[in-house]
């Protein structure tokens, strides 16, 4: 009977033992990953600047084309284009955010503008916005971003009568306070007759490549356009 009781205790014992020698190493493994998770968030971050940046170069080259092609009249098809080259236009829309792990309302609204050609089909479109405005939760305004957006922007003819067009569009955005982010979408534009005015239908997604976190809105804006 002793001996039972004996083995039991020593059992007992080891268990003791060997919890204590997890609890003892519990501190250690939990430094060991959050030291891994903290390096593996810095990768991500640094490989998403670097993509923003390739972005970010990419734009500011099709942009300083589209200046150089205007300033200096190389293009003789957009010389002789009925619609304007240059456009502000002021923009603002609702849609949706999963900021948080958890979705929520979202709002956009801003102005840009922009140096943008109208082609047709069977052309490659080409162009380039300047944008700058607000992104973020509807329900808590102060959490969200200003923003400043360098664009590629390609705009193609919809209908014979040139008063509507497809437009296309994607580029680097920098969300201050936030981060970086890619932004992409399209629309429409209706033009008046004389084409110098506009109305934008379009949808936007601002994306940022290190949380994952996308806002995305329909948008509606309104574009004044003028000549050089």
């Amino acid at each position: 009977m002793s001996v039972r009781v004996t083995s039991h205790i020593a059992h007992i014992d080891n268990c003791i033992a060997g919890k204590a020698s997890l609890s003892y190493f519990a501190p250690v493994r939990s430094v060991c990953q959050s030291s891994f998770q903290s390096h593996s968030e810095r990768n991500n971050h640094k490989h998403g600047q670097e993509i923003m940046k390739a972005a970010a170069a990419l734009i500011i080259y099709v942009m300083m084309m589209n200046v150089a092609g205007v300033c200096f009249g190389q293009d003789r098809d957009y010389e002789s284009s009925e619609y304007q080259p240059i456009r502000f236009t002021a923009f603002g829309g609702a849609g949706l955010i999963n900021q948080s792990y958890a979705t929520h309302g979202s709002i956009q609204f801003g102005g840009d503008i922009g140096l943008i050609k109208v082609y047709d089909f069977n052309q490659f479109p080409s162009g380039a916005i300047f944008e700058f405005g607000y992104a973020g939760p509807a329900n808590h305004f102060g959490s969200g971003s200003a923003l400043i957006s360098t664009n590629y922007v390609g705009e193609l003819l919809a209908s014979r009568h040139k008063r509507l067009t497809l437009l296309l569009t994607t580029g680097y955005s920098r969300l201050f306070g936030t981060g970086n982010a890619a932004n992409f979408g399209g629309g429409v534009e209706l033009f008046s007759k004389d084409l110098n005015h506009a109305l934008r239908f379009e949808i936007r997604d601002y994306f940022r490549i290190a949380k994952k976190e996308h806002n995305i809105a329909i948008r509606l804006g309104y574009a004044i356009c003028a000549s050089r």
